[in-house]
């Protein structure tokens, strides 16, 4: 069975799910297989269980080199899964990380965007807004715990 491949718009992919959830103007698309979502999960929990996110260094060679997996492979897998590119993915586990130390401990926002692989306050703030739709500290005033004052 061959896949054909699909030029279509980017306005014309958002009513299409079983397509690659974004497909820009212009570029090809393939469909997106249960495999590949399997594949691509299970490398995302591999990510967080070694926490290689927190190297605020990481590169796309590191990354495969430990997933075992080449280059090419990896990246293609993510663009076509996750509709967004290496950074934005390894992006979104870090934010992931993030909203988790903010539910858990008491740790300011400086500290965690640190902790979880940010150089950047300002980096940090964009990712943040971009996925959430909040502020950082907007998320901690709405979603903190009650904490008991003993």
């Amino acid at each position: 069975m061959q896949i054909k491949k699909i030029v279509i718009s980017y306005e014309h992919s958002v009513n299409h799910p079983w397509l690659a959830p974004v497909c820009s103007e212009r570029k090809e698309c393939l469909p997106v297989n249960a495999g590949d979502k399997r594949r691509l999960k299970k490398y995302r929990d591999k990510i967080r269980t070694n926490e290689w996110t927190l190297n605020s260094n990481l590169k796309i060679q590191h990354l495969a080199r430990k997933l075992g997996v080449p280059v090419r492979e990896l990246s293609s897998l993510i663009n076509r899964v996750s509709g967004s590119n290496f950074n934005d993915f390894i992006n979104e586990i870090r934010i992931e990380q993030a909203k988790h130390l903010f539910m858990s401990s008491d740790m300011k926002i400086v500290d965690v965007l640190n902790t979880v692989g940010f150089n950047s306050q300002s980096v940090f703030y964009k990712h943040f807004i971009r996925i959430e739709g909040i502020t950082p500290a907007r998320y901690c005033r709405e979603n903190q715990p009650l904490r008991s004052k003993d």
